[in-house]
């Protein structure tokens, strides 16, 4: 079953891990894609669809840049006429602690994580729109929650949540959908993260041992028959999701909900030191669950 085809795709970060894997296999159910990378993976990977019996272009360029983001979609419709689906799956990673971070590294990962998903999704929302149709997914990552010792990097995807609500929301009455991943599997930016896991037990943030389940890991391609699904005609009317896929996993998050409501009414004046003493700590505040309580990825 080819879900897509007659459909254009944009992949960025597409030359290599999760990205590579999304690519093949937009290809696969029949979408032309333009592969994006700032190296020549791009070029490595568009050889691949085409030696598979596809079609793809390799974009060399960085979604960091405005204008190079505005070349990726200009490709799609120079090459291929227009443009359907962008997947925005560039990014990187800072496994610092927060008095370690310098705020050039900090605002380097913005750029590509936060600021990258932005200027692609600006620039091909004009011709989806245009033609009243579209698929967007972005990518996040469960450090968007759970930002243990990794603090950069999930500040940067719960940013690319709230970007795909706000996305989802705006783009609505334009056939246009918006959703999230959440992917994990074993590319590169997980090896990295096992070495840095190391440096985080040793700091006492996260308890030893777990870093193991990195090493358990399956491959990227488990994480991408989802986003092939959301790029679909099968998928219209889903918008505005935030998934956790990879391996033979799938779930959907919940959207931040106000929990544990208590209420005074205004008459009564604002609350006094007493009334917060006595009712907040038993009635209202309970702490976050650590990531590590879990015992599945």
């Amino acid at each position: 079953m080819k879900l897509l085809d007659g459909k254009v795709a944009i992949v960025t970060g597409g030359g290599r891990g999760v990205g590579r894997a999304e690519a093949l296999s937009l290809a696969a159910h029949g979408a032309r894609v333009v592969v994006n990378a700032t190296s020549g993976s791009a070029d490595e990977v568009a050889n691949e669809i085409v030696d598979q019996g596809g079609e793809a272009i390799a974009v060399r360029a960085s979604v960091a840049d405005y204008d190079d983001a505005g070349r990726l979609v200009d490709a799609a419709l120079r090459h291929f006429g227009r443009l359907d689906i962008l997947v925005n799956n560039a990014g990187t990673s800072l496994q610092k602690l927060l008095h370690e971070i310098e705020p050039a590294e900090w605002q380097a990962l913005m750029a590509i994580n936060l600021n990258g998903h932005f200027f692609t999704t600006q620039h091909a929302a004009k011709p989806m729109m245009a033609q009243r149709s579209g698929r967007i997914i972005n990518t996040c990552a469960g450090s968007w929650r759970n930002p243990t010792g990794n603090l950069a990097y999930g500040v940067s995807k719960a940013g690319i949540v709230t970007f795909t609500w706000g996305v989802a929301w705006e783009l609505r009455g334009y056939g246009i959908t918006c959703n999230a991943i959440a992917p994990f599997g074993k590319t590169q930016l997980t090896e990295r993260s096992a070495q840095a896991y190391e440096r985080l037990i040793e700091a006492g943030v996260v308890p030893a041992g777990k870093n193991a389940h990195l090493a358990d890991f399956p491959g990227p391609e488990f994480a991408a028959p989802i986003v092939t699904y959301l790029a679909s005609d099968r998928a219209a009317d889903i918008t505005g999701l935030v998934i956790r896929t990879g391996g033979g996993k799938l779930s959907v998050y919940t959207h931040p909900e106000e929990r544990n409501l208590i209420l005074k009414p205004v008459v009564e004046g604002a609350w006094t030191m007493e009334e917060l003493i006595e009712r907040v700590p038993s009635d209202l505040l309970r702490g976050v669950t650590p990531w590590w309580s879990e015992d599945t990825y």
